[in-house]
């Protein structure tokens, strides 16, 4: 049922439609009728900046080189573990070897591929997600949930990435499934490690940034939305791309579409886990060029809250696509270059110089701090006021809430002198205190109980925006109550 609060002599005159649009609070968006803020009223949160670094022994010192080229502590480290029983041998170097203040958030790519020996191997010929949806590997995914409990770390599970491109393994097209089956098994995982109550474990759904194949027939099963498990299983939206160089693609090119719409279809923190790009032919198609326009552009998109920089090749084998920004011990093993962690020409100083601007950080924000308290469906909608109209009874009082992200700026309520001199207004200019994420800020109207019965118009004006709202006084007030029948037609 829905409360709706109407005036006794208007009822009779008012069409339901029109009613609901006047009477009931709504969100209003700023954007719609003021300009963008400008951009010294915008304080985003700060980026985490992290690493995917190749296994290799001495893991912790790895990190330790590769943090002392680029000038900054790594605070997401991000490596790839197969469907296998667990094995604490990176940890466990990272906390002997890494100071405890430098010790970054452990992602861990959670590879359930079919020939993974944690459990069923080869899932018995239906394919690893319909298998781990059945229950064949509960045993297992409870031993590793127990093992991940056990540990000191936060670890950002990223569980069966890429699952909506057919390069990789556990791509339900293979096995003549759908997305339905990802979900299943996502939430079999999830519920067997809240079971256990591994509550240092958060998850991180984990697209490719574009759906591969993908199109309006044969796979539109395969869009990327298909795969989500549900906001109660998920804390993070991961995602990966890469610029190969063929053709030459930009940061945004890549990327704004997506993260645009997942700000807008989720209200959760992002994350870029894979990212990277090969070096190009000179002018603006560098290795250089492409990481400082990419970290310059990160802050633009309000719900990334962290990155992690592929440092490797692709597929961990040289020959392939060069996404480096320092060598790496583990090629003394595979390729006999045993010069430990160097860097490279100007790869890592441009990395370097990439994150000493003051939008990146070496520590990422408790979930509770990062994520986002709604969907923002235009970047720079950074205001909402709810109610935008509301009725009143002479000397009554009204209440507005303002939420708003990003903005320390004072608000003023303006109107008509005339109207004006009807109501109380707040001091005036009220203040948003200084946030860098959404706060929100109440405010009160009080009307006089000799205020005539009419419409009044009002604006609340803050940052370039011109936000309209309205008090309708009226001499009673009566509650009717509804049916969610009568809303929903």
């Amino acid at each position: 049922m829905w409360r709706i609060v109407l005036s006794r002599t208007r009822v009779a005159a008012i069409a339901l439609a029109a009613m609901l649009a006047t009477l009931i609070s709504v969100n209003v968006s700023a954007a719609s009728v003021g300009p963008n803020l400008p951009a010294d009223t915008v304080e985003l949160p700060g980026i985490t900046h992290g690493v995917h670094l190749r296994p290799t022994y001495n893991y912790g010192n790895e990190l330790n080189a590769v943090n002392a080229l680029v000038g900054g502590n790594a605070g997401l480290l991000m490596y790839f573990a197969p469907w296998s029983p667990f094995d604490g041998f990176l940890l466990n170097q990272i906390q002997d070897q890494v100071p405890a203040s430098e010790r970054p958030v452990v992602v861990l790519s959670w590879e359930p591929g079919p020939s993974s020996t944690g459990c069923n191997l080869g899932y018995g010929g239906v394919g690893p997600l319909t298998a781990i949806a059945q229950g064949n590997c509960d045993s297992y995914i409870w031993s590793f949930a127990t093992a991940l409990k056990a540990r000191p770390e936060r670890f950002i599970l990223r569980l069966g990435h890429e699952m909506n491109i057919a390069d990789t393994p556990w791509w339900p097209g293979h096995y003549g499934s759908g997305p339905s089956q990802y979900v299943a098994m996502w939430r079999r995982v999830h519920g067997i490690f809240d079971s256990v109550g591994a509550d240092n474990v958060e998850w991180a759904w984990s697209p490719n940034y574009a759906s591969n194949p993908y199109d309006d027939g044969t796979y539109a099963w395969n869009d990327i939305h298909s795969y989500y498990p549900g906001d109660a299983y998920v804390d993070w939206i991961g995602l990966s791309g890469y610029n190969w160089g063929s053709p030459w693609r930009t940061f945004e090119e890549i990327y704004d579409e997506v993260l645009r719409d997942m700000t807008c279809s989720y209200a959760k923190p992002q994350l870029l886990l894979e990212i990277g790009t090969v070096d190009g032919g000179g002018g603006t198609q560098t290795k250089a060029t492409w990481m400082t326009d990419m970290y310059s552009s990160l802050p633009e998109y309000p719900f990334v809250r962290g990155v992690a920089w592929f440092n490797d090749f692709a597929h961990a084998s040289r020959g392939h696509a060069d996404f480096r920004i320092t060598t790496s011990t583990a090629d003394c093993t595979q390729y006999g270059d045993c010069s430990g962690v160097q860097p490279i020409s100007n790869w890592t100083s441009a990395y370097a110089s990439a994150i000493a601007s003051p939008s990146y950080q070496s520590a990422l924000p408790s979930l509770a701090d990062a994520t986002p308290v709604q969907t923002m469906c235009v970047l720079g909608d950074q205001l909402t006021v709810t109610p935008s109209r509301a009725l009143d009874l002479p000397g009554g009082t009204t209440s507005f809430n303002v939420l708003a992200f990003g903005v320390s700026e004072p608000m003023y309520l303006t109107a008509d002198p005339a109207d004006a001199a009807y109501f109380r207004f707040p001091p005036s200019p009220m203040f948003l205190s200084s946030i860098s994420t959404w706060d929100s800020v109440e405010f009160t109207v009080q009307s006089y109980i000799t205020t005539p019965l009419r419409t009044y118009d009002f604006s609340l004006e803050v940052a370039g925006y011109s936000i309209p709202l309205a008090i309708t006084v009226v001499d009673e007030i009566y509650t009717a109550y509804l049916p969610m029948a009568m809303l929903s037609r």
